[in-house]
């Protein structure tokens, strides 16, 4: 699979084979409605919006889809996930962690940032070391897929540490 940005294509639209954690993280795994978890029947949208960029940047297709009843029933079936992913992305990047988690933070995050995940907070934390060692300034909010709901406890990986923001 071709690689962009750091990140492996997790999209093959032949069979469409798609990486769960892309398709969630880019829409930080919520729900149309921010409400909820995003349900499985996304992928399916996410499959739509997938080929119909594919097609976009392939030039298979020029965006006019009068008449093409085929490219129009799949900007039907896009439409919820791409609501999904206009709400999540707004003002955010991707990013792929040291350990090779992909995720969606702020687009004030810095290569050397950190992912902070806090005993009592829903989302883990985006912080960057202030030049006085061992205090942090918050920078925003991350969607990391599998670290996310206490996650990051469960699987006992990184330090843990008592931190001061300022």
């Amino acid at each position: 699979m071709p690689v962009q940005y750091g990140i492996q294509n997790p999209f093959v639209e032949d069979s469409k084979q798609m990486d769960d954690a892309y398709w969630r993280t880019l829409i930080s795994d919520t729900s149309v409605d921010q409400l909820s978890r995003a349900q499985p029947g996304l992928a399916a949208n996410f499959c739509a919006f997938a080929t119909v960029s594919n097609m976009v940047e392939d030039n298979r297709t020029s965006g006019d889809i009068d008449g093409d009843s085929v490219q129009m029933g799949m900007l039907i079936q896009l439409t919820p996930y791409m609501l999904g992913f206009t709400t999540a992305m707004f003002r955010r990047r991707l990013c792929v962690t040291e350990a090779g988690r992909i995720g969606n933070v702020v687009a004030e995050s810095q290569e050397g940032d950190y992912i902070a995940v806090l005993e009592g907070v829903e989302r883990p934390l985006i912080v960057r070391e202030a030049a006085e060692k061992r205090y942090y300034h918050f920078i925003g909010l991350a969607y990391v897929h599998g670290i996310m709901d206490g996650e990051a406890l469960k699987l006992g990986s990184g330090s843990f540490e008592d931190i001061q923001f300022i």
